[in-house]
């Protein structure tokens, strides 16, 4: 979420240094969920399998993100004929990453609040 504002200011910025500042603290601080997004995959998994746990995620990162972000770009800067307008759709497109990163905190947040079932049984019920 921080990196949004950093990566926008790069786009717009009027100068060629400050893009390449902007860039170099957005794709740092992109760069810094890889690890506990990592952990993530990995503790969701059983021990023995959990090379192939962050082989599939990794495949699937590929596939769905940066395979096609180059033909995306091309697309629009040969569509429009400006570079401009394709680092802008680029930049809009992190705004669905905050949307999901979001909703994904909300939605963790409430079910580690909520009481599990199993742990509410076996505390209170009473044996019989």
């Amino acid at each position: 979420m921080i990196a949004a504002p950093f990566s926008v200011g790069a786009v717009v910025a009027p100068q060629l240094y400050l893009f390449m500042l902007g860039m170099m603290v957005a794709e740092f601080l992109l760069l810094c969920t890889v690890t506990p997004v990592n952990a993530a995959f990995l503790s969701c998994v059983a021990d023995d399998i959990r090379s192939h746990s962050m082989a599939m995620a990794t495949l699937a990162i590929h596939l769905l993100g940066d395979m096609w972000s180059p033909y995306i770009y091309g697309a629009i800067a040969d569509a429009t004929g400006s570079q401009i307008y394709a680092l802008y759709f680029l930049t809009g497109w992190l705004g669905w990453t905050l949307l999901f990163w979001g909703l994904a905190a909300i939605y963790e947040n409430r079910r580690s609040r909520a009481p599990s079932p199993r742990l509410a049984v076996s505390v209170y019920s009473q044996p019989e």
